[in-house]
This record gives structure tokens, sequence and C-alpha cells, in this order.
């Protein structure tokens, strides 16, 4: 959500008073807001309280840097609030469609305003908009659905001009990319429209097999495949909503599939039953990922699409609803199981890790130890795993990931800056497997589930309880 990554200045740490309040900005990357540059001319000293975790301020670094001829500046903070977002920029030099402004008045966040971009202003190098923004609002990204088209920085002081100022973000990109090359390298996360259509063609194909011709009397289809109580859910694509929406459409589809299947009025062979029951969990694993925030997940360091480093960190509550967030595919690893003796979904390809596991050989060694037995199983084990067998090892992981079946070590203690860095390359030069840092969520925002990931777990839970009956499972 855009809200996520926006963020309020002030001329003192602890003060929530309207004279306090200096600008509106937004974060662009880990640490770093863009905000308007003639906010920080006169040298003051400014702290950023992030949408997300408003209650703490953190201190503006010395290191401002103010673009030479355009009223944009990058702002350092030395601590990325761990519920805050990056914005995606969106660079098409073409005029956007309505924007939304993003922002605040006298410190309070305002709701979003609809904005057009009217024409370019040659002379000064700004876009013409359509709104007079009030003071404050200097540096409040303008948006086009979850990406940052640019921002606001003055308005016009002639009472009779009813018009504001802003900056695209393809006018300073390539002077951004200068100051954090990263940035040039980035993939933005899908915006949310996309992210939903992708859901949806997914879920489509999953109905599309033939053995589903034979469904005709449960449930219809779309000419896509789509059955239509499915369509009808999408119809509305609340991001709140929609994921366990069509959670809860797919548990309806399957019991009503299942009760067919039951009193004999539908038949199916041994593979077609297999062949419908694969499609099923297709289709589950797709809603499950619609109940993720692609935006938070981006935030988080992780690709939407399945691309993850090495080591990367999952703000969730639990071992299989991390690994979730991390599986552009996750149906692939669920599996029935219990926790403290209630029933649970487990992921069968995240190991938890020991909490202690020393420090340098011998914590390399109780990875490698930890990586063979999620291959091999407890018994197995050797004493000692040497290069050998590190590298048997890493070809299984590898061709594991190919099948879209990534093996996880889940740790869930920190590691320093510098531990990470040791074992960042280790990991994936001896190994192959993924090291998941899991970290509790400090708040609703910092998670990247959209509603509860418990619930959603239990939803899945009963989903695959049913596709386990026997009616799917032929001998």
């Amino acid at each position: 959500m855009v809200t996520n990554g926006l963020v309020s200045l002030w001329k003192a740490k602890d003060s929530m008073n309207a004279a306090d309040f200096a600008c509106s900005g937004f974060f662009i990357a880990p640490g770093f807001i863009v905000t308007a540059a003639h906010v920080v001319d006169g040298g003051l000293d400014l702290w950023a309280r992030p949408e997300a975790g408003a209650t703490t301020a953190y201190q503006i670094s010395s290191e401002v840097h103010k673009h030479a001829h355009l009223d944009v500046a990058l702002l350092r903070i030395d601590t990325m609030p761990g519920c805050a977002i990056c914005l995606a920029p969106l660079l098409d030099p073409a005029l956007p469609p309505e924007l939304r402004l993003y922002g605040y008045f006298e410190g309070d966040r305002e709701a979003a305003q609809a904005v057009t971009a009217l024409n370019f202003d040659d002379t000064h190098k700004h876009y013409r908009i359509n709104v007079k923004q009030p003071e404050g609002h200097s540096g409040s990204p303008l948006c086009l659905g979850e990406r940052v088209w640019g921002l606001a920085i003055r308005h016009y002081t002639d009472g009779n001009i009813h018009r504001g100022c802003a900056l695209a973000c393809h006018q300073f990109w390539s002077w951004f990319c200068e100051l954090l090359p990263e940035l040039g390298k980035a993939k933005p996360p899908p915006q949310w429209d996309e992210w939903v259509a992708s859901g949806r063609l997914a879920m489509a194909q999953a109905f599309k097999g033939v053995v589903f011709d034979k469904f005709a009397q449960v449930f219809t289809r779309h000419s896509d495949g789509l059955p239509q109580s499915l369509s009808e859910v999408f119809a509305d694509n609340t991001p709140t909503t929609l994921g366990e929406n069509c959670v809860e459409a797919l548990i309806v589809l399957l019991e009503q599939s299942r009760a067919v299947l039951l009193d004999g009025s539908l038949v199916l062979g041994k593979h077609e039953r297999q062949a419908a029951r694969e499609r099923f969990l297709s289709a589950m694993g797709s809603a499950a990922r619609l109940c993720l925030d692609p935006a938070q997940l981006h935030a988080q360091g992780i690709d939407p699409e399945g691309k993850l480093a090495s080591i990367f960190d999952v703000r969730a509550s639990t071992v299989p609803g991390a690994a979730l967030a991390g599986r552009p595919e996750p149906h692939h690893a669920w599996a029935l199981g219990e926790d403290c003796g209630l029933p649970s979904v487990k992921d069968k390809y995240a190991f938890e890790l020991p909490i202690e596991l020393g420090e340098g050989a011998a914590r390399q060694q109780a990875l490698a130890t930890a990586a063979h037995q999620c291959f091999a199983g407890l018994e197995s084990t050797p004493s000692k795993i040497d290069a050998a067998l590190r590298r048997k090892i890493r070809a299984s992981a590898r061709a594991e990931a190919r099948r879209r079946r990534a093996r996880f070590l889940v740790l869930l203690n920190e590691l320093t800056a510098a531990e990470r860095k040791e074992l960042q390359a280790w990991v994936a030069e001896n190994l192959g497997v993924n090291l998941l840092l899991l970290k509790s969520p400090d708040s609703d925002t910092a998670s990247p589930y959209l509603f509860q990931e418990e619930d959603l777990l239990a939803q899945i839970y009963q989903f695959l309880s049913l596709i386990s009956e026997p009616e799917w499972n032929p001998t």
C-alpha cells in the first residue's frame, strides 16, 4: 500500500505540533527519502516519522543530496523501519491519466486527492497540476496505482492561479541512480492490478484442464477456464479481501466436487482424479499468493516472482507462513501437520535451524549438516560434511529449486551485518539452499499478509484435509 511508503518530516524530534511540521516525503530505497529541496535549504535539523510505525522519529543524516537544477532532494536515515516500504517509480515520460496525491497537512495525513498533470512548464522545468496543494504537501508523492509518478513541489503564489507544480520521476531518475546505483538495477514490484491479473490467469489455467469438462454439473467455466464462482469473486479486487474470498470459493468448489464423486453422479478414473487433485492444489496456491501484498514482499527483499537471494528475511508469524511468502508455487510444499497438538499446515521443504549455530567454521558445518538432513533425514547424516558432499547437496538443492521446490533453512534469531555478509556467498556456493531469517512483524503493516496469516493457514489446512480424502487419492 502506498501509505506505508509515506514519511512526514519534522523540525523537532518529539513534537507533534503543527508549527514543527516541515513537509512530506516518501521512501524510494531502504533508508532513503525523497522530498522537495527547498524544504532543506535552511539547513535545519529534521526528523522523519514514517507513516508505517509513525510513533518513532528518525534523525535525518547530515548527508543531504540536492539536485543542481530541480527542486528535489534525497535524504537518509540510518535505519529503515521494518514495516515501511519503498515506492517503485513510474518512468514513462507521457502524461499519465488521473494521479493520486498522498501527503500531510500540519502533520496530519490527508486522504488521497485526485490530481491531473496538465502540461510541462519548459521555462521552470516542472509540470503543472490542476490543484493548488496546501503548504506541507511539498515532497508528497503523486502516484498512478501503487507506483510513484513524481512529487509535488510548490504551488503558484498568485491567488488567482489555482495550480500546483510537480516533478516527474523520469526528470531526476538518472541522478538518483548515480547516487544509488542499485536503483537502476532494481525491478519494481507488480502493481496490485498486475498481481491480480497474474493470479487470475494462473487459476484459469489450472481449471482449463480437460478433466474439468466432466465437472459441468458442479460448476460452469468461462472460455479461459475460470469457474463462474471465482470470476464473480474477481469482480471486487479489494486487496484486503480478494485472496481470502478466492480461498473460500475454492474450498466450496472442492466440497461440491467431492459430493458428486461420493454420490456417484460424477465418475472419474484414477488418473483423472489425480489430475483434478493437482489442479485444485495449483489453484489454491495461486489464491494463497493473492493474500500477499506484492509491494510488502518487495520491500522485504523478496522477489514476488520467486527469485531469491541465498539469505532473505520474511516478517511472518510462522514458518509455513514465511515459506509461503517466498514461494511462487507454494502448494508443492504443503503437507498436513500439527503444532503443539493443534492441526497445522507444514512446509515439507522448510527446516528450522537450532538457535545456536556457533561461529565461523562451526557455523558453516552446522548449516551444512542441516542442509544434508533436509534431504537425507537425521539418520543418514555423517559427522562431518566435506567439500565433495557439499557439492552433492548443492546440486540436489538446485535441481529442487528448478522444480519450484526450493529448500529453506529457517533461522529464528538475528544475524549481524558482518555474519550475514560472511554467509551470503558461502551458502550459495556450498549448499545451494536458501537461508530464511524469520522475523516477527512488529505491526500489521509490517506483515506481507493482507489479512491474518494464521487464518489463511487454517483455511489451507481445511482444503488440504479435503483434498487428502480417498476420493481424490485412489489406490
